[in-house]
């Protein structure tokens, strides 16, 4: 249902970008006072068992875009992800969603779905392992399964709703972990075998063998150190650049089956798949020797979206991306960002999610201390957070439209917490089309 709430009445000053924040001395604002009517969507339930009625005006609003963002403020909390999994469910029920990517390994996800088709693991279980681990927090979370066990039990020839991964930064155990006696990961060994198997070789092939695995996963390698390490960031530079060339000429040579649930094709046996894992290896590397850089690894993110949904699966309706929200923004080199820069054709639609404190699980895989470990977070009286919680707004749905994107909360300068630093003088409706605002977030539950 859609709600209407004047903010006259509501005594807070918020610091414009200006005195304490740099820029030309703007003195506080009585944002309150000056703003217009808010318009919102109030979501009435976290339950997936409910039906769409709360959320109608959210899909009907979203539902044409080719591309939806679903952002996140950390990936701690379990609200946003009950709530991103009902309006998933909503767009795919009532609209055209036909895929959707998670901020996970691009591996891990064409692992997990091939587990899936082939009725090897409940999709669940093939997000979480051995053979595909999903992002820590993602595969035990109670939120994201609501979303994951929907998937699991459709139809995929009639209807489809397909899982992957668009993330460049393949950081998983498959992906990185290197046991005893073996040379490199289990992943590494899959693109050795295909490169044997296709008679192609790179001189410099075992520098991506040992180097890669240190460079994504340097918890599993905390005796050698990438970060910084010019030399060894250029020794595993140029063995991909190499490999990617030898790469490019193969991929003309195949020819990719379609796309067909019933009968899962074999990515491992496609030059076009390990192109995209080594040109994502090299955006990875760039963004961990640059101070975490993240727009080096969106970039290439970005272009493992556009595979999946233009050479992999050729799907034909929405995508929806489910990420944090730095990553979905509307600056440049984020990843809906990019690609729309690279198919200027494609339309895009990005819903922040923001909260007003709550409490947050820590950020480990170890779910087993997620509940008493859980903290509380509190949003500073200075931010639009605060303000709209002190509003008394629900779980609910902003759209930036006509009448909301030119309300000083959001078309001012003003501060915003939307990631896990501190808050950020922004604009609003120049990075968000919309937002979730997730007034008392809740700390992630796992979902044993």
């Amino acid at each position: 249902m859609k709600h209407k709430l004047t903010l006259l009445s509501c005594a807070v000053l918020l610091a414009a970008c200006g005195g304490g924040g740099g820029g030309g001395g703007n003195s506080n604002v009585d944002i309150a006072a000056a703003s217009a009517d808010l318009m919102y969507t109030e979501i009435t339930s976290t339950q997936m068992s409910s039906d769409n009625a709360d959320i109608m005006p959210i899909i009907n609003r979203v539902k044409d875009y080719d591309l939806v963002s679903l952002g996140e403020p950390s990936h701690n909390g379990s609200v946003l992800h009950f709530i991103k999994s009902r309006i998933l469910k909503g767009l795919h029920q009532e609209g055209k969603l036909d895929l959707i990517v998670f901020e996970a390994g691009f591996y891990d996800g064409l692992v997990a779905w091939e587990q899936y088709l082939k009725g090897k693991q409940p999709l669940i279980e093939a997000i979480t392992g051995p053979h595909a681990n999903f992002m820590y927090m993602q595969r035990h979370s109670k939120g994201v399964s609501q979303i994951i066990d929907y998937i699991n039990d459709l139809d995929q020839v009639n209807a489809p709703l397909i899982l992957a991964g668009f993330d460049s930064r393949i950081n998983s155990d498959p992906a990185c972990v290197v046991k005893d006696g073996e040379t490199t990961s289990i992943m590494l060994q899959e693109l050795d075998r295909y490169l044997v198997a296709n008679n192609l070789s790179v001189e410099s092939i075992m520098d991506i063998y040992t180097i890669a695995p240190v460079m994504m996963c340097s918890w599993h390698n905390p005796d050698v150190t990438y970060n910084h390490n010019q030399a060894l960031h250029q020794q595993l530079m140029s063995a991909l650049v190499a490999l990617e060339k030898v790469l490019e000429q193969q991929a003309k040579l195949e020819v990719i089956p379609e796309y067909d649930p019933t009968t899962p094709r074999n990515f491992r046996q496609y030059a076009s798949f390990w192109l995209q894992v080594v040109k994502g290896m090299q955006g990875h590397a760039q963004m961990q020797v640059n101070d975490l850089d993240y727009a080096k690894a969106d970039v290439r993110s970005a272009d493992n979206l556009r595979w999946l949904r233009d050479v992999w699966f050729k799907t034909r309706g929405q995508t929806a991306i489910w990420s944090h929200n730095i990553h979905i923004t509307k600056v440049e080199h984020t990843v809906p960002q990019a690609l729309v820069k690279q198919q200027p054709e494609l339309t895009s639609y990005v819903m922040g999610v923001i909260d007003n404190g709550g409490m947050y699980a820590p950020y480990v895989p170890q779910y087993e201390t997620w509940a008493e470990d859980a903290f509380a977070i509190s949003r500073d009286k200075d931010t639009v957070n605060y303000l709209l919680g002190s509003a008394g707004i629900p779980n609910a749905f902003i759209d930036f439209n006509e009448t909301n994107s030119s309300n000083l909360i959001f078309s001012g300068k003003f501060k915003l917490a939307f990631h896990g630093g501190a808050a950020q003088y922004v604009t609003p409706a120049e990075i968000m089309d919309g937002m979730l605002f997730i007034p008392v977030e809740e700390a992630t539950v796992s979902r044993y």
